[in-house]
């Protein structure tokens, strides 16, 4: 193994023992399961409705240390097996074995998965590359990777272009404000990375304004008062 690699999966292993989330966001995290379960067990739940599902047990999961990572990741793959051309189930599933690689143990391992999860990821944009929400896994997903791995610049662009459409897809029903939110959120953190504070506050505001129950809009508010 090279020190590059060593590095990068270093990092891997240290961000999965450093990531806290308030008690607030992880009850935000709550509500959307229960809601997203209720619809599931309706007799006409579509696959959009067990998608939703799978996304908001993984989004615990990314917050929460890991819980849940497993089951959801589970059935991601199963809702890739019945639609294997989905963007979307395609997007999601790279994103939860990029978390998978972030908990596993062993740097073989986390090389691997997180080499799967990028080329789900890269495969969603490929099939939808004017998908905002896919645009926006894949660059929350990359934003979280070491920068051995070389994605910070791409994250930073899917990121400017999703902020410049995420109000338009919200409004037509395209995404929800749990994705919207999470798109600002981000979309403000690289404007920080990027020196522009005044840019990366607007972006936290947007969050607020368009999620202020959703996780991604918690965290934004809790930026806003630093």
């Amino acid at each position: 193994m090279t020190n590059k690699a060593y590095m990068m999966i270093l990092v891997l292993f240290l961000q999965a023992q450093a990531h806290e989330v308030s008690d607030e966001v992880r009850r935000a995290h709550d509500r959307r399961i229960e809601a997203c379960r209720q619809r599931v067990q309706a007799p006409e739940a579509t696959f959009e409705d067990r998608l939703n599902l799978a996304k908001a047990l993984h989004l615990r999961a990314v917050d929460a240390s890991g819980q849940s990572a497993k089951s959801s990741r589970e059935m991601l793959e199963a809702l890739l097996a019945e639609r294997p051309d989905d963007p979307l189930a395609l997007a999601w599933l790279g994103s939860a074995w990029l978390l998978e690689s972030r908990l596993a143990w062993f740097p073989g391992t986390k090389g691997r998965l997180a080499g799967r999860g990028l080329e789900l990821l890269d495969q969603a944009v490929t099939a939808a590359e004017e998908d905002v929400e896919v645009r926006v896994v894949r660059a929350i997903a990359a934003w979280h990777l070491p920068d051995g791995f070389e994605r910070r610049d791409q994250a930073a662009a899917d990121l400017h272009w999703a902020a410049q459409r995420v109000e338009g897809a919200l409004e037509s029903g395209q995404i929800d404000a749990g994705v919207a939110a999470a798109a600002f959120l981000y979309a403000g953190e690289a404007q920080w990375s990027e020196n522009n504070p005044q840019e990366a506050r607007r972006m936290w505001q947007n969050a607020q304004r368009l999620g202020p129950e959703t996780p991604s809009g918690i965290k934004a508010r809790s930026r806003l008062a630093e």
